[in-house]
């Protein structure tokens, strides 16, 4: 048995549930607003998970995408969108995805307007939907059978999430779970040296957002457990009387992370702060698993100090192919630096096996990727039309909303370019990069397919289909299927900048 409660932190109910699972739905979660992070409605994701962590639930779900659309609009949905749905899912530890809904019919205001939009076989993306259910099956496998690493543990009653006091936690890269009181209390919870041990969990700190949730029981244990040397830390801005001397207390939020960093060392630290960027790290078949999310619309650019050492690999989980990473590494030395470059809303799956030595460099200062890299620009000399049969001339890339025909539709658009490559080039890879697409882009170079692209960033590798000499390139773009269902005029069509990214 399956389903979710009636209130996005309601974890206590989740017991009843062979599968615990929540309900992403209306856009209360969001890219937009810090909806992410903040608020009741941001902890659905760690409430399913928390709960399967701590009850011995090997998957947990969370229906999801339904009255999702873009700026309350029910239609507009893009798979972009959907994809950072689906990373908002996984790097809080959600296994088993129920995308809502495939309806086998839209025809009829009462089918459309029936919890919209379709995410399945009535939209756009369904001749390639296997993108996005291969990359389900491959994110959701890394998630299950796996045994997170967080270190630090939020106490938490059965029908409230503290949502104030993980905004910090999520914006400062430290990972925690939710560790309910009726579990805490119970035998299910083991105190061993300085650590908190729930089934395959440990923890080194517990914080509590009051001090409201003590009570007779879960104050003996917290008493027990830093009378063995752990840590216990509450978030007391009313500088409330506390129970005991040795219990660590903020009055503040910044307090909060200072604390936390004295105690627990994280396996990641980067060179700054990132706002947006979320983190995992879970064990599963003796390898290390990090999963990175930018959840923002700003690339993230950084290093990362990671104190593991071992072979790196990338699981790029869209593809399906995995490549190794080059690192900054000493030899003797317990960690490893990592450079880090995660586009707007971009996923970043890494491997690391012990067991093998590192593909590294050994100058901790230099950069670790010494490929020369130039661009040529192909923004001009474009062509457009329904069919490649009939085509006009481009002299600038234009909105289709903004031509006389563009209003309301949804359909494809095809481009056009033809381009020389001189005699004699040399590279070691060849990137096209169609810049934005409003919203999907399938690519033929010289009769070739180079791929289909549901979101960005729009980079095809053409390394294999470029040739000396005269080259084609043909682009079909994909607009929103918002404009025909609601009658509306959304962004749609390539808008570039266009350009061959060489590496040699």
């Amino acid at each position: 048995m399956t389903g979710h409660p009636g209130a996005s932190d309601d974890i206590g109910f989740l017991k009843y549930f062979h599968t615990p699972a929540q309900d992403v739905v209306w856009r209360w979660v969001a890219p937009e607003d810090g909806l992410a992070i903040r608020g009741e409605h941001s902890t659905m994701a760690k409430c399913s998970s928390d709960s399967a962590r701590h009850r011995g639930k090997r998957r947990n779900g969370n229906e999801c995408f339904a009255c999702c659309g873009k700026n309350k609009i029910e239609w507009f949905f893009t798979a972009e969108d959907m994809k950072w749905y689906m990373d908002w899912l996984f790097v809080r530890g959600v296994n088993l995805l129920y995308p809502h809904a495939f309806f086998y019919s839209i025809d009829g205001l009462r089918r459309w307007g029936e919890r919209p939009p379709d995410v399945g076989p009535n939209n756009i993306w369904w001749p390639y939907y296997k993108q996005i259910s291969d990359y389900i099956k491959r994110m959701c496998w890394v998630m299950t059978d796996s045994t997170n690493q967080a270190r630090v543990a939020i106490l938490c009653e059965a029908h409230r999430l503290p949502s104030e006091i993980t905004e910090p936690l999520y914006e400062n890269q430290i990972e925690f779970n939710y560790l309910e009181d009726e579990i805490f209390i119970s035998e299910d919870c083991r105190i061993e040296e300085t650590c908190l041990k729930v089934r395959n969990q440990s923890y080194k700190l517990l914080i509590m957002d009051t001090a409201e949730i003590l009570n007779d029981k879960n104050m003996k244990k917290i008493q027990r457990f830093m009378e063995q040397g752990g840590k216990v830390l509450i978030f007391n801005p009313d500088k409330k009387p506390l129970f005991h001397k040795d219990l660590l207390s903020v009055t503040s939020l910044k307090d909060l992370i200072v604390v936390i960093r004295q105690y627990i060392t994280s396996v990641m630290t980067f060179t700054e702060t990132q706002k947006d960027l979320r983190i995992t790290h879970v064990l599963k078949d003796n390898s290390d698993f990090l999963l990175l999310v930018n959840e923002g619309d700003e690339e993230i650019k950084t290093d990362l100090c990671l104190s593991l050492v071992g072979a790196v690999e990338s699981w790029d989980a869209v593809k399906g192919c995995i490549t190794e990473i080059t690192v900054r590494h000493k030899a003797g030395e317990r960690h490893m630096i990592i450079p880090i470059r995660l586009t707007s809303r971009e996923a970043l799956l890494m491997r690391v096996d012990s067991g093998l030595t590192p593909k590294g460099i050994e100058t901790p200062d230099s950069d670790v990727t010494q490929t020369a890299e130039r661009e040529i620009y192909l923004d001009r000399g474009w062509q457009m039309g329904v069919t490649t049969e009939n085509m006009t001339d481009l002299e600038n890339f234009t909105l289709w909303n903004e031509t006389e025909w563009g209003n309301n539709y949804s359909g494809w658009i095809v481009y056009r370019n033809h381009f020389l490559i001189n005699e004699g080039y040399q590279a070691e890879s060849l990137q096209l990069d169609l810049g934005k697409v409003y919203e999907i882009a399938k690519v033929t170079v010289n009769g070739r397919k180079a791929g289909v692209k549901l979101w960005a960033p729009y980079t095809f590798d053409v390394t294999e289909l470029i040739i000396e000499g005269d080259n084609e390139v043909i682009v079909e773009v994909h607009n929103t299927i918002a404009n025909k269902m609601c009658n509306l005029n959304l962004d749609s069509g390539l808008m570039g900048p266009i350009k061959l990214i060489v590496k040699n």
